[in-house]
């Protein structure tokens, strides 16, 4: 089966020890309201950062003022020559590893992930979100858009569950506490990356997802091959 590839994500896993219920340890998802994913939208210099903001990502990053101001002109840049996108997308692996070198060396525990979309979720996916009023679209749209199809590299984690906001953020199904209901409802395990095994699997738990009496967050989720470089 072809998989159509999402972009690529700098993610360091959160420390979840005050998370209740089931939790799959470790969860490696992209979702940015589990993991911090980084560079993420304070990046861009056209967004209206709050002060508070952009004091914790200064905290959480180690880097000083002018190393914030250097990494938006390096975002501004990679922007400009389609290597980045809206909100905390790399259409670029290299450039992925160069801004990880450049600015995330001193960080431990971040790895490089790339989102791979099955062929079959692709129609319905896309126009899922499908941009309006003349209005270019976010990062994944784009990317999803150039039909770039999954090659031979990387290592395979699983399969996660991905919901996507309008403004390009991913919800992951632990964000709607999900996971019990996939283990007691379908008996289903994850791996040792938190994430599921097979697409069969994965296709499943979708369908119970995307149903209204479920009550899961209201926008398009969808199978992402999840692999490592």
């Amino acid at each position: 089966m072809n998989y159509y590839l999402g972009g690529y994500y700098l993610v360091k896993q959160n420390d979840f020890s005050h998370w209740k219920g089931v939790k799959p340890k470790p969860t490696w998802t992209i979702s940015n309201c589990i993991n911090d994913v980084h560079p993420d939208e304070w990046a861009f210099d056209w967004v209206e950062t709050s002060v508070e903001r952009k004091l914790e990502v200064q905290k959480t990053l180690a880097i000083t003022d002018d190393q914030y101001q250097e990494i938006q002109r390096w975002v501004s840049q990679k922007d400009t020559e389609d290597k980045f996108g809206w909100p905390n997308l790399f259409r670029d692996r290299e450039a992925a590893r160069q801004f990880a070198s450049q600015y995330l060396f001193h960080l431990t525990g971040i790895k490089l992930l790339g989102i791979y979309l099955p062929e079959y979720l692709f129609a319905d996916f896309i126009a899922d979100i499908q941009p309006a009023n003349n209005y270019p679209g976010t990062g994944i749209y784009q990317q999803l858009n150039q039909k770039v199809l999954e090659d031979g590299s990387g290592e395979v984690l699983g399969f996660d569950i991905l919901g996507i906001e309008y403004s390009g953020d991913f919800h992951c199904f632990l964000c709607n506490c999900l996971e019990k209901a996939y283990q007691d409802q379908f008996e289903l395990t994850f791996n040792s990356n938190g994430l599921i095994d097979s697409l069969e699997d994965a296709q499943q738990v979708l369908d119970y997802t995307n149903a209204e009496e479920t009550g899961a967050e209201p926008v398009p989720w969808a199978i992402w091959k999840v692999k490592e470089f």
